[in-house]
């Protein structure tokens, strides 16, 4: 059986190296994944959504700086990196154009997780900080 912070650190590792086939199986089929951008349920959901922003941004990191772990339950304090080089999917079911710039932003994850696989994905970060980099926004 897989050490819960250790399954979640390789999801996290997989997104840092873009391993989409290694992401796809950090989840369980039956995943839910919620972020200011919506809820997707099930393991293709939660993977095109991923997909969506490492294709938006192809050099996007995450650095995690805090780590908590209580059972079956993880939270990572973190902050994201990238360059909008690709389209983004916004929650409106539009498209941003690539801009060009750089974005930082800080959020949260708290995970669930079962015999090794994610099957709480709750993600929290400020999207209208994420827009204003993008510059859709003052």
């Amino acid at each position: 059986m897989t050490d819960t912070r250790e399954a979640f650190d390789g999801l996290t590792q997989a997104f840092n190296k873009h391993d989409r086939p290694a992401i796809a199986d950090g989840y369980s089929q039956q995943v839910i994944v919620s972020s200011p951008d919506g809820t997707f349920e099930g393991r293709e959901a939660a993977t095109a959504y991923v997909d969506d922003f490492l294709d938006a941004f192809p050099d996007l990191t995450v650095n995690v700086w805090s780590k908590i772990t209580s059972g079956d339950l993880v939270c990572d304090e973190w902050t994201l990196t990238g360059t909008n080089t690709g389209p983004l999917s916004l929650p409106d079911g539009s498209t941003l154009p690539a801009t060009g710039k750089r974005v930082e932003v800080r959020g949260c994850d708290i995970a669930v997780m079962e015999d090794g696989h994610v099957i709480s994905h709750r993600m929290y970060f400020d999207n209208a900080d994420l827009f204003r980099q993008l510059g859709m926004a003052s």
